[in-house]
């Protein structure tokens, strides 16, 4: 029953990093789309791994644009790749953060439905689950983050277990990019339930 209005999708394969220009019109384009009078909630496909020239956390520095033109109660939901090095900024200011459960990445969809469904329920209840984050000072290469070898099968068996228990909505975990020289680098551990 929801209407939904796409903004824009922007993407560059893992490079250099992004000038402040260029994410700015990014900013600037995805919150042209936003009317405050008739947006019940924000859905984001975010990577989490994003840096740019002289903004510190730029997919914070996002929705902290978002909340600032809609009303700060419209709840936000977002997706996040498992290289994302979170903040704590990003997790606090979001609703809920749905991060993808395999590499090589291919539940993207899965998870954006997950998130579309969390976000409906959210504006459908008006309450928002707790919320748990613990970020770990444990860098891995991406050769060693494999969801489907050893150690990171193991590391997601035990969270698909745990999802299972009644009061756990979700848990995340996100190896993160060590390649990135900023200080969110590192693994996450984020949860959701009541």
């Amino acid at each position: 029953g929801y209407k939904v209005e796409p903004s824009i999708f922007a993407a560059a394969v893992p490079s250099g990093i992004v000038t402040k220009n260029t994410f700015l019109k990014i900013v600037k384009k995805i919150i042209s789309y936003l009317h405050k009078e008739n947006t019940d909630g924000v859905a984001l496909a975010l990577h989490g791994a994003l840096v740019v020239e002289n903004i510190e956390l730029p997919e914070y520095f996002l929705v902290k644009e978002i909340k600032k033109k809609l009303n700060k109660n419209v709840p936000i939901v977002a997706t996040f790749d498992l290289h994302a090095n979170l903040s704590l900024e990003l997790f606090e200011i979001c609703d809920m953060l749905v991060g993808y459960d395999t590499f090589p990445h291919i539940d993207m969809s899965e998870r954006g439905k997950e998130a579309a469904l969390f976000l409906s329920d959210i504006i459908e209840k008006g309450k928002k689950p707790k919320k748990y984050f613990k970020k770990l000072p444990l860098l891995t290469v991406p050769q060693m983050q494999s969801t489907s070898e050893f150690p990171m099968k193991e590391i997601m068996k035990t969270v698909f277990n745990a999802e299972k228990k009644i009061d756990i909505d979700l848990i995340s975990v996100s190896p993160g990019f060590p390649y990135s020289d900023i200080k969110e680098l590192g693994m996450t551990i984020i949860g959701y339930g009541s």
